[in-house]
């Protein structure tokens, strides 16, 4: 049972951001359309700007870009910092506005966490308290109607890009300083297109999960073979390829995801290393996870290249360094050891690397508590319970040391280059008060958690590594 509560903040939003984009619609026809005219639409309920409410014809113009937002999706919250440094980059060049919002449905039939309860005040709350934490300067509208009205499925970040004569550049979820330069000189770039009309052809040409890969990532029905491994760049423009297994011990038994003996998906070359020589795939960071707890492998790999450009500049949306692996043996042959001495073999076929594992001495963020923390901080009983927005504040009560952590640094974790070790040494579960953090920033945790009497400090000690060469 240690686990139960694992990463709740994490979980729930896994869950949130499935459960609450499935509000119901009632056309296609009121979504814009990428190379047609925006039809006139009415901004209401904006703050940080010049009025409270505004129309497109009175926008027309100047460039315009629409930032719609949800906080039942971390990523869209956490980026709005970079949507407004870019807002004050640009200034009067181009109309830029956050745009709040959610489902019709938001919250109804699902279990939602003390703190995280939808509805525009709540919204609002929010919002004023990540402004205050980051300094935000940028129009922010909430406004639901308008959110269901142009945001497909209630899926978020979306983002319209529409240009001074009305016309709809791009519908996306991501934004950058090139895409912003490249937009105001009217000039093409690149974006996943996240229209109504590419979902729904997306749905259409969706095919059978458990059919195999091509080299184009297509998927090839009846496959008229019994053992194939393929390997491939995941191609900017080509179909979406799921994410790889996570652990190879999930390839070798049935389920409901994939067939036994099938490993393929798309994956960066330091996981795809991790899974052939590991056997999983940690997230970088991760205090414990209960799938594969490794505490004494570390989370990244040594590197003893001249060239490690395949191995970093990873971009997500144009695929940049990001490859399709699939590796497909008869049932009876699924067995961990199997897979991943094929696995090595492949990349040793294509790459030519030298890989071993090796121990080594090597830094970690140590975490204890102060002798004298230990009894403000042990619990007083009741339910285990956790109030929170997801993004500036929490509270625990009755929580373990492990999944406390866990749970506060879950929008950091994926970008911390060495691994978080519980060494506190307390076995009893501790309550925390209610604490005002941006749980985004690394730095503040570590602050609000040196006043509960917690330190982190950097440590070293003995790691199973990766170690690549040439």
């Amino acid at each position: 049972m240690k686990y139960k509560i694992k990463t709740m903040l994490g979980l729930l939003f896994m869950g949130l951001s499935v459960g609450l984009s499935l509000n119901s619609q009632e056309s296609p026809n009121h979504f814009p359309e990428i190379g047609k005219p925006i039809l006139d639409f009415e901004i209401k309920n904006i703050m940080d700007y010049t009025q409270t409410r505004t129309t497109y014809s009175e926008l027309k113009g100047k460039p315009t870009i629409l930032y719609f937002w949800s906080r039942y999706c971390p990523s869209a919250v956490r980026n709005i910092t970079k949507v407004n440094g870019l807002k004050q980059q640009f200034g009067e060049k181009i109309n830029i506005f956050l745009v709040g919002g959610e489902a019709a449905d938001a919250g109804v039939g699902k279990h939602v966490f003390l703190g995280m309860e939808p509805g525009m005040e709540n919204l609002k709350e929010l919002y004023s308290n990540l402004k205050q934490e980051q300094g935000l300067k940028i129009p922010v509208a909430f406004d639901p109607v308008l959110f269901q009205r142009f945001v497909p499925e209630s899926k978020v970040p979306c983002i319209i890009y529409i240009d001074s004569k009305g016309i709809v550049k791009a519908i996306t979820n991501a934004i950058d300083q090139e895409k912003v330069k490249l937009f105001l000189a009217e000039k093409d770039f690149f974006f996943r297109d996240l229209s109504y009309e590419a979902r729904q052809k997306a749905i259409t040409e969706k095919v059978d999960q458990f059919m195999p890969f091509e080299s184009n990532g297509q998927r090839v029905k009846n496959p008229p073979f019994l053992y194939r491994s393929l390997f491939t760049h995941y191609e900017k423009e080509g179909v979406r390829v799921p994410r790889i297994s996570n652990t190879i011990d999930a390839v070798c038994r049935d389920n409901s995801y994939r067939k036994k003996g099938w490993l393929q998906g798309s994956a960066t070359l330091s996981d795809l290393y991790k899974l052939a020589y590991f056997g999983y795939i940690n997230s970088k960071g991760v205090l414990n996870d209960y799938l594969y707890l490794k505490e004494r492998d570390y989370n990244q790999l040594i590197l003893e290249l001249k060239d490690k450009s395949l191995f970093s500049g990873v971009n997500y949306e144009t695929r940049k360094n990001l490859f399709i692996y699939s590796l497909i043996v008869p049932p009876e042959k699924a067995i961990s050891e199997n897979l991943q001495g094929m696995m090595q073999g492949d990349l040793k076929n294509y790459f030519g690397y030298q890989v071993r594992i090796e121990k080594r001495m090597l830094p970690y963020w140590r975490l204890t508590v102060l002798e004298k923390a230990k009894r403000k901080l042990k619990t007083k009983g009741g339910d285990y319970r956790l109030k929170s927005d997801g993004f500036t504040n929490f509270s625990f009560q009755n929580v373990s040391v492990d999944n406390y952590i866990d749970s506060i640094f879950y929008m950091v974790k994926s970008k911390l280059n060495m691994p978080i070790i519980n060494e506190t040494g307390l076995e009893f579960h501790i309550d925390i008060p209610e604490t005002s953090v941006l749980l985004s920033d690394f730095e503040a945790i570590k602050g609000a958690l040196k006043k509960q009497g917690f330190e982190m400090e950097i440590a070293h000690k003995e790691f199973r590594v990766l170690v690549i060469s040439d």
